[in-house]
């Protein structure tokens, strides 16, 4: 196993070590990005270290996770697809270094096996995301059926 983790590590790093490993111009300015706001009062998604994510799902809840790269007030906004004028908000959490710059926000006033639309608020400021944010909540299932049974 020793040996692997050796050769993998000359692999990535050159026979020099990490002085010489060379990252793609791209790369390196992405690790570097900077929380920035655009003209229509959104804030980049660099300013999201990781996520948004949901972390489970329940028929009258939802939990979201998100990461910044610093202190940040974090809000989730969400609301039935087409239906934005009935946004309900989670509570707002302000990430600091002590939590790894974590947000855990829950999603408690919604319904069983409905689908819904999120936003991430920073600063009270839509995040912009270049992929969609859903999630969906699960049927309520207990003691119900589809279809009722035979009677024998």
């Amino acid at each position: 196993m020793y040996k692997i983790s050796r050769v993998l590590l000359l692999l990535i790093w050159g026979s020099a070590g990490p002085a010489i490993a060379q990252v793609p111009p791209k790369a390196a300015s992405a690790t570097n990005a900077t929380p920035r706001t655009i003209q229509s009062g959104t804030v980049r998604s660099e300013t999201i270290q990781s996520g948004p994510m949901v972390g489970y799902s329940d028929m009258r809840e939802v939990m979201l996770w998100v990461q910044t790269r610093q202190p940040a007030r974090v809000q989730i906004r969400y609301y039935e697809p087409g239906n934005p004028t009935q946004a309900r908000l989670t509570n707002e959490v302000r990430t600091e270094a002590k939590t790894a710059f974590t947000a855990h926000l829950l999603a408690d006033q919604v319904e069983p096996g409905k689908k819904y639309v999120y936003d991430v608020l920073i600063e009270g400021r839509k995040a912009s995301l270049p992929y969609p944010t859903r999630f969906q909540t699960q049927n309520l299932w207990q003691c119900r059926t589809d279809q009722l049974p035979a009677v024998g």
